[in-house]
């Protein structure tokens, strides 16, 4: 194998120049040319650009050597040939330099490609590019390193964009299964997953990545709005079952069109709230409707009793109280008020009766006069049993106006 006739490297087959100091094949130290001066200055400039490039951490032994040489034969006085060296020194510097640069750069390569490789990135095309850079620059072929370098750069970008695309997709598959699984209406997303397959299968990778994530948008807005909606439909629900009972439901059909407005505007958190508002709605109509009944029944009661003749003054009271606390939505306090109208209409009933008594027994007496009887004993017990009905003593008017066991009212008149 031929060598370099500066620094004597092995010179591969086919190549022009020698690959560590770009000196020609062909070129010969018989036809150098060059002063003192000029092998003075180049000798001195390759000295300091060796210092320079070591400072950066590469070493140049060939253009250490070669500068050595440049030495050697200026003190030799052969200048011409010195010249030569100092001037192969500095391209051995040059290109120790680029291929240093070269080599960080290929090792920058080689670690995105396997971190693409790691993300599940298709990089065989890449890691061939980088073979060919690794062996361009094994030969000195430093030129084409770079253009190795950019293809395999451009393959791992490509292939690192389409796995991320692919991701994309997948992420918007399983968005719309989940949603589908959960009974959504997902028609609106798998149209726009269609549009972002077309789109990765044409490498059109942004436009894929757009429509991915649109599909994953509407996957998650249908599943949310079928999760929501259900809200709504417990709530038209309750309305349902509170129909039969007479209840004014108009305060929760219209929270339950405000939850369907909240709904079609995205709005899932309203249109929860007032879903839920709605349902407190139909349980506060059912609480008035049952209140409302009760009173009812009881003024129905009070009506009855008045038409009987029971003074129900009293009781006529509590019930303007009752619908008070009905106007109020007190149901508790309804409730006693309801159940102490009751009771005061029970006592009316009972002074009714005994007060119908007292008459019958106020005429007995009158008979007892006709007939010449003594009444002072049965008057005595009469306004006894009167004072008893003025103080609500119910129990003692009827020990004054019942007659013990065994006897007749009239004999005990």
């Amino acid at each position: 194998m031929a060598a370099c006739p500066a620094c004597d490297a092995p010179l591969p087959e086919g190549h022009r120049a020698c690959p560590d100091c770009g000196t020609l094949a062909n070129f010969s130290l018989e036809r150098a040319r060059g002063t003192e001066g000029q092998a003075t200055r180049q000798t001195a400039q390759a000295r300091k650009e060796i210092g320079l490039l070591r400072a950066t951490g590469v070493e140049p032994p060939i253009a250490e050597r070669l500068a050595d040489k440049a030495d050697a034969e200026a003190r030799q006085g052969r200048f011409p040939q010195a010249h030569a060296y100092a001037q192969a020194a500095r391209r051995a510097v040059t290109i120790a330099k680029t291929r240093a640069r070269l080599q960080e750069d290929l090792a920058r390569q080689e670690e995105a490609v396997r971190l693409a490789k790691q993300g599940g990135a298709d990089t065989e095309a890449a890691e061939k590019a980088l073979q060919s850079a690794a062996e361009a620059l094994r030969e000195g072929r430093l030129r084409i390193v770079p253009t190795w370098l950019k293809k395999a750069s451009v393959r791992t970008a490509e292939e690192t964009r389409v796995k991320s695309a692919e991701s994309v997709v997948a992420a918007a598959e399983k968005a719309i299964r989940y949603a589908k699984e959960r009974g959504a209406d997902v028609a609106a997303a798998e149209a726009e997953l269609a549009k972002a397959r077309d789109a990765l299968r044409a490498k059109a990778f942004d436009a894929a990545r757009e429509a991915a994530a649109g599909a994953r948008d509407a996957a998650e807005h249908a599943r949310k709005h079928g999760r929501y909606e259900k809200f709504i439909l417990s709530a038209e629900h309750h309305v349902d079952l509170a129909r039969k009972s007479g209840a004014s439901l108009a305060e929760a059909r219209r929270l339950i069109t405000e939850a369907r407005h909240a709904l079609r505007d995205g709005l899932f958190a309203d249109a929860q709230a007032k879903s839920a508002a709605a349902k407190e709605a139909v349980a506060e109509a059912k609480r008035f409707r049952a209140a409302e009944v009760v009173l009812a029944r009881v003024e129905k009661l009070a009506r009855k009793e008045e038409r009987r003749g029971t003074d129900v003054a009293g009781p006529g009271v509590a019930l303007i109280e009752a619908h008070d606390a009905l106007d109020a939505h007190e149901y508790r306090r309804l409730r006693d008020l309801v159940r102490d109208t009751r009771e005061a209409i029970a006592d009316a009933v009972v002074a009714r009766r005994l007060r119908s008594t007292l008459i019958g027994l106020s005429e007995g007496v009158q008979e007892l006069r006709t007939i010449g009887a003594d009444p002072s004993e049965a008057e005595g017990f009469l306004g006894q049993a009167t004072a008893a009905l003025e103080a609500l003593d119910f129990d003692g008017c009827r020990r004054f106006v019942e007659p013990p066991a065994g006897l007749s009212s009239c004999s005990f008149i």
